[in-house]
């Protein structure tokens, strides 16, 4: 009899749970929580590249001082936006794949798969290279670096 019990009580109370997770989840439908009127991030990203139409992956994203955000995807260019909703595309050169970007002191420097480290005075380039990397391990200790420049 006790049992009988046991199990009728947990049965209510899965019911009565079941019965507010339905409420909340009806409650939350009418509310918009997408971004941007549903527009989503995912990699790759659906940002065209060149011929061929490919999309954007290995993103590299920053905030510079003005509050403008730059991305930096394999493919070349740089993508900038003020929102990370609308972004406008610039070409660059030099973007190697894989890359990533960083300001330190003033400069922007840049480096990826292959390649040497750029480095600029603004986000959008024009880059230089500043040198090649020293005192890496060769290709058997995990490290590959040509001395060929992505263009």
């Amino acid at each position: 009899m006790r049992n009988f019990l046991y199990i009728r009580s947990m049965k209510k109370s899965l019911i009565l749970l079941t019965i507010m997770l339905v409420s909340c989840t009806g409650a939350q439908q009418g509310v918009n929580n997408s971004v941007a009127d549903g527009r989503r991030y995912c990699n790759p990203l659906p940002m065209v590249i060149g011929p061929g139409g490919n999309a954007s992956g290995d993103v590299s994203v920053f905030r510079d001082d003005d509050g403008r955000y730059y991305m930096f995807c394999t493919g070349g260019g740089a993508w900038h936006s003020d929102n990370m909703l609308d972004w406008e595309f610039t070409p660059v050169q030099r973007v190697p794949v894989a890359p990533d970007v960083v300001k330190y002191r003033g400069k922007y420097y840049m480096s990826g798969n292959d390649c040497p480290l750029y480095v600029a005075d603004n986000p959008l380039g024009p880059y230089s290279v500043l040198g090649e990397w020293e005192n890496t391990p060769d290709v058997e200790g995990g490290w590959t670096c040509s001395t060929q420049a992505a263009v």
